[in-house]
């Protein structure tokens, strides 16, 4: 027998509206969380810039590119603290204040990480490492960088 169609869209409509609910708890958690964490110019910053970047950082498969934020202010405004917490909410988002080149490929490749470079003065360490292209990279689906010097060694 076949499903009666009103009660099929009863149905829908309900699991709809506990979706809908989820989602918005979810977005009302992260930026009750973020307002505690650092001051923002104003509530739009989270609302329509850092929330929906973290919930993009879960559903990267769906994206061909993914922004690279670069946060920059005078000293003692909540960059580290801000970038800690995005960090720490994101999809395996890792903390670090080097520039090596060879932790940033075993991070993106094997950890699949979201990196957040905890340093001032941050493309002049990235040109001093020559890892430019490295960091360029990160933003793109797809993209490879190759460093390998002992080919028969293995991964």
């Amino acid at each position: 027998m076949l499903p009666r169609l009103d009660e099929v869209l009863k149905h829908y409509k309900e699991l709809g509206a506990q979706r809908d609910s989820w989602v918005h708890d979810l977005c009302n958690d992260l930026f009750d969380f973020l307002y505690r964490t650092a001051e923002m110019p104003s509530d739009d910053y989270y609302w329509q810039l850092l929330i929906p970047w973290i919930l993009h950082t879960y559903l990267l498969e769906h994206f061909h590119y993914s922004p690279i934020f670069c946060l920059y202010a005078v000293p003692e405004r909540g960059k580290s603290r801000i970038g800690k917490a995005l960090a720490h909410l994101s999809y395996r988002g890792v903390v670090v204040e080097t520039l090596r080149e060879s932790n940033i490929i075993r991070l993106a490749t094997d950890c699949k990480a979201t990196i957040f470079f905890d340093c001032m003065g941050l493309w002049r360490k990235v040109e001093k490492n020559q890892s430019e292209d490295v960091i360029l990279a990160r933003c793109e689906k797809g993209s490879h960088v190759p460093r390998v010097l002992y080919p028969e060694r293995g991964a």
